[in-house]
């Protein structure tokens, strides 16, 4: 791939055409993470090469399968649709196949036709974050931040204390480096400050260009370092530099990359899992067999269906009985995470396909 992109220039967009074709003597992928796997591979390897114009194809029912993850979707720029549903799948620039036995004037056969266009050309402006999504409740105190990316978490290189040194994702480390205080300064905009450097996330010269780089800058009261927060899906949030008018200033992870070191920017507002992070509090949990209950679920506990100690075995809400398949063990992981054990199994609580 890299040697035909040279040999034709680097100004060409590349397109990695993902379809159910299987091939003889390989088993065909049917889940999302180990297609994601593949993609942030071919997307790395030609990022390292130098190139930075490619994108997915694909078309929408498998997009809503064996490709249903939102780093896929958020590279999906081309898909071929003959129906209605060609407008599921956002992205800033986008291509839709609309036919497959199209005709052209001097070319014999059938051709695909397709329509390319801008996001919300006609207005020419950036489809904005809603109002009812931004949060204004967040508790002040140190959290980790982890990028829907697989794996990355936000990062102060070294534990660096210089003004001016670019925020950058790293796998997690459960470092002070990578520890942020997070507190309100007013009209319901947050500072994000290092632990280790005492430095804020800022905008670099408080410019709102996308690309510009998201640096660490000793505090003061400029607009460059506030910050808002808005509600994405999955628990995940996007952060929002005032400067942007909340909608064209939204912290990214460059390229959407997972290689270590991927510096921070400001990019448009493009729900892209490279724009969601997640909030980790620091608060300790207590060690020890505990259970968990639910006031939506009028206090019921969570429990092992039939105290089963079957892999797969059902969690539900079950009356409060004391027994082990109602008590969970909390496993300290780092960086705010955790894994959260059955005592009377020893299993772990389990998202079914991740």
């Amino acid at each position: 791939m890299q040697g035909w992109c040279r040999s034709w220039g680097i100004g060409l967009s590349s397109l990695f055409d993902l379809e159910k074709w299987p091939w003889r003597g390989h088993i065909l992928p049917t889940f999302p993470d180990i297609y994601d796997g593949i993609v942030n591979f071919w997307y790395n390897r030609l990022q390292s090469a130098g190139y930075d114009k490619f994108s997915i194809y694909s078309y929408t029912s498998y997009l809503n399968t064996a490709l249903n993850s939102g780093n896929i979707r958020s590279r999906t720029d081309w898909w071929p649709v003959m129906d209605q549903e060609r407008g599921q799948f956002p992205a800033n620039q986008r291509c839709w196949q609309y036919a497959d036995e199209g005709k052209v004037r001097g070319v014999s056969g059938d051709v695909d036709l397709n329509a390319c266009s801008n996001k919300d050309a006609v207005s020419g402006k950036t489809v904005g974050l809603p109002v009812s999504d931004k949060m204004t409740d967040i508790i002040e105190g140190d959290y980790f931040v982890g990028s829907a990316l697989p794996v990355r978490h936000l990062d102060i290189a070294g534990g660096n204390h210089q003004d001016g040194l670019p925020v950058e994702t790293w796998s997690p480390t459960n470092g002070l480096n990578q520890l942020y205080h997070i507190k309100p300064v007013g009209g319901g905009a947050y500072a994000i400050v290092s632990t280790i450097s005492g430095k804020a996330f800022d905008v670099g010269g408080a410019s709102m260009t996308s690309g510009n780089t998201v640096i660490q800058y000793t505090p003061y009261s400029g607009i460059s370092q506030r910050w808002l927060f808005y509600n994405a899906k999955d628990g995940y949030i996007f952060i929002v530099s005032v400067l942007g008018n909340e909608r064209s200033a939204v912290l990214d992870v460059t390229k959407g990359s997972t290689a270590l070191g991927t510096k921070l920017e400001i990019w448009e507002y493009n729900v892209g899992p490279n724009q969601s992070f997640r909030l980790m509090q620091t608060t300790g949990i207590p060690s020890g067999k505990r259970p968990l209950t639910n006031s939506h679920a009028h206090g019921n506990s969570l429990d092992i269906r039939a105290v089963s100690m079957t892999p797969e075995a059902v969690l539900q809400t079950w009356q409060p009985n004391n027994r082990n398949n109602q008590r969970f063990v909390f496993r300290d992981r780092g960086n705010g995470r955790y894994n959260i054990g059955v005592a009377h199994s020893g299993m772990y609580i389990d998202i079914q396909y991740g």
